[in-house]
């Protein structure tokens, strides 16, 4: 991320964090080190109040706001919604998942629409396998990290 981007709020940010919270957090580098402490822990203790606040309000659902309206998401959609607070190198892994993932639709859209059944001698490599070979330890293991959060997080 370079340091002429400007970053936007997020939704749930937007909902916690009122205009004020956002007032004290740019005045906070303006003022002595102590008060700095004192602002930034009233800040974010103010944003956790709000955000347990959001999740009591089952009746009104206003955490419901930061979903999106349509119902067909993906793990790309998310990963694309994510990539602009992420630094460079973050930002690259992104982009090499995200096409993996797509690699990975249109390998599985190919395979739904060929009728014809494998040959028997054909090795049965998934493309995961193949695609996983492809990626340096360290890409794999992070890699690995993030199928595992999207598989707890039911994304998969």
């Amino acid at each position: 991320m370079n340091d002429n981007d400007i970053l936007q709020l997020t939704e749930l940010d937007n909902l916690v964090s009122k205009n004020q919270l956002q007032m004290i957090k740019a005045a906070i580098p303006y003022i002595s080190v102590n008060e700095q402490r004192l602002f930034s822990v009233f800040v974010k203790a103010k944003e956790l109040m709000n955000t347990v606040s959001l999740c009591e309000e089952s009746a009104d659902n206003s955490i419901g706001i930061c979903s999106l309206e349509t119902e067909e998401t993906s793990p790309v959609d998310m990963m694309n919604a994510m990539k602009k607070y992420a630094s460079e190198p973050e930002r690259d892994f992104i982009d090499l998942v995200t096409n993996f993932l797509e690699a990975s639709n249109l390998y599985q859209s190919y395979v739904k629409d060929t009728e014809t059944p494998p040959h028997p001698f054909t090795p049965k490599l998934s493309i995961m396998d193949l695609l996983m070979n492809m990626l340096n330890p360290e890409q794999q293991s992070m890699f690995e990290t993030y199928q595992m959060l999207m598989q707890t997080m039911g994304l998969n």
